[in-house]
């Protein structure tokens, strides 16, 4: 019997509580997050770059090894039977040759791959996806929501990360890094809805006269004097320890001169700061959500 033209089997791919992996299909991005089986719709997007794709082309690269394996599993044996078949009928009749069947092989039967764990599990307020990320992300893949309770998330990532971290100082690097990003994602999302050119946003000031400018919209507006000096801080720590080793310089302190005497030290950081700079950037977001 020949080879079929066509063969069909049926795979389960088991979930985590109800949670199916899930790969972003960018080549710039490619991160892992699930989504609740129930909540998943043909076209679903990735939480972290916000680009949408068909469910179908976001398979993890161990779903797709699943399959090849499985696929091997069933076609292997029907391929030696064929090869067999061939060569029996190729030796029928010969008086110098002889073909003998050997017992088929059979590769092992491939295990199913298991769901990674990640940070975090969210349910969106627009749409009620249900889904799960690793460290910061931006969009509801469901519906794409870019509202302030994403920022909210990532603050909780934030927290979370701080508290379980066995090496305070390293958490809180990290922290004020992550701050800094989540305040970077949302803002380059509201310049995307204004279609307004931009670079990065890892400077406060910088955005508040790319809004101010564009939209007229003063995102600083509702905050006092100490609390913009709060953020200008962290974020001037933030780029301290991302490009200087934490060394307080000279352009720091023209940005922050009460700060004169750290100069030459490493600028210090705080649970109690971070949790400031965080609900003042919230109320920074909270003007760009209420001027849309």
């Amino acid at each position: 019997m020949p080879l079929p033209e066509r063969l069909e089997f049926r795979l389960d791919f088991p979930t985590d509580s109800g949670f199916l992996g899930r790969e972003c299909n960018n080549l710039e991005c490619r991160k892992y997050f699930k989504v609740h089986v129930e909540d998943i719709k043909d076209y679903m997007h990735c939480p972290y770059c916000g680009n949408e794709f068909p469910n179908d082309e976001l398979w993890t690269t161990a779903q797709l090894g699943y399959v090849e394996d499985t696929a091997a599993h069933e076609v292997l044996p029907l391929i030696q039977k064929e090869l067999a078949d061939v060569f029996e009928r190729a030796f029928r009749g010969s008086k110098n040759m002889r073909f003998e069947r050997s017992r088929p092989s059979q590769p092992a039967h491939p295990s199913p791959p298991e769901e990674r764990k990640v940070d975090s599990e969210l349910s969106c307020p627009d749409c009620g996806t249900r889904f799960q990320v690793d460290g910061i992300f931006g969009y509801c893949p469901g519906c794409r929501a870019e509202n302030v309770l994403i920022y909210d998330a990532d603050l909780s990532i934030i927290r979370r990360e701080i508290s379980s971290g066995t090496a305070t100082g390293r958490a809180l690097r990290h922290a004020y890094s992550d701050l800094v990003s989540a305040f970077e994602i949302f803002c380059r999302k509201e310049a995307n809805r204004r279609s307004l050119e931009h670079g990065r946003f890892q400077n406060l000031e910088h955005t508040r006269r790319l809004f101010k400018n564009a939209v007229g919209i003063d995102i600083t507006a509702r905050l006092t004097e100490a609390q913009k000096r709060l953020l200008k801080r962290v974020f001037q720590k933030r780029h301290l320890y991302e490009h200087n080793e934490g060394i307080v310089n000279d352009k720091y302190v023209a940005e922050i001169p009460e700060d004169a005497p750290l100069f030459g030290q490493k600028a210090p950081l705080s649970l109690g700061e971070l949790e400031e700079a965080a609900s003042v950037l919230r109320l920074v977001l909270t003007t760009l959500v209420d001027a849309r």
